[in-house]
């Protein structure tokens, strides 16, 4: 009975052991990625609330999230179609890239994010910095982000509320209240701008247009009706990811 334990107790450590190790994985993005609850929510075990596409370039770092869960299936799709084509040690052979950040983040009911970044959409440095897994047949995931890199007008609602708020402490309280007419709306959207309407309770009409992409005001204009003869352009600007 005792050596039965014994044998018990070994296969158990070693069936643990298996489950963590990168040569059991399903998919080559698990074994440059085996973080547990990322491979958790690729195997669909864990099922995401939002998923967050961060991307660095010439206009900074710009994010894009989505709660659509069907979105969300495409990604973790796409996701698996990766194969490692080289696993590099030498460290001087890593390749560094600057313009070419990618930042793919789950973000779970529970409040945790699991962040997997790989640069250019080709290369994962493990945690250590020790290795370079060389990925390919990322095409899925290359056409996702470029159908998806929009801000939705949602999104840039909400943030436009949130930039209000930040610009007038007493705003958001003045809403509740409900005294004064407070609103924001979507006045116009197409593929590249919206424009969001936000009516002030001293009267002023001020129209904020972003750009869909990048998430930067283009334009913001005021008017006060039976005041102003037409909309006057204002210099205020700010980004949309920085209210998110």
């Amino acid at each position: 009975m005792k050596k039965y334990s014994i044998l018990m107790t070994a296969t158990i450590l070693v069936s643990l052991f298996a489950g963590c190790s990168g040569t059991n994985a399903k998919y080559d993005i698990e074994k440059a990625f085996p973080d547990e609850t990322f491979v958790q929510i690729i195997e669909g075990e864990k099922v995401p609330s939002e998923f967050k596409h961060g991307v660095g370039g010439e206009q900074g770092y710009l994010q894009y999230p989505t709660k659509d869960p069907e979105l969300i299936k495409k990604y973790i799709e796409a996701f698996k179609e990766f194969k490692i084509k080289e696993t590099v040690k030498d460290k001087d052979a890593f390749v560094q890239v600057a313009d070419g950040v990618n930042d793919y983040i789950f973000c779970l009911e529970d409040g945790k994010e699991i962040l997997l970044s790989i640069d250019a959409n080709t290369y994962i440095t493990d945690k250590d910095g020790q290795v370079q897994y060389v990925l390919e047949h990322n095409e899925k995931l290359y056409q996702l982000n470029q159908e998806n890199d929009v801000l939705s007008d949602e999104t840039i609602l909400e943030a436009v509320k949130k930039y209000c708020y930040s610009n007038n402490p007493d705003l958001e309280k003045i809403e509740k209240e409900g005294e004064y007419p407070v609103s924001w709306e979507v006045a116009s959207s197409d593929d590249n701008e919206t424009a969001v309407l936000f009516r002030s309770y001293t009267g002023a009409r001020i129209t904020y247009c972003i750009d869909r992409h990048s998430g930067l005001t283009t334009k913001v204009t005021e008017e006060v009706p039976g005041i102003t003869d037409e909309p006057e352009e204002s210099d205020e600007n700010f980004k949309v990811q920085d209210y998110l």
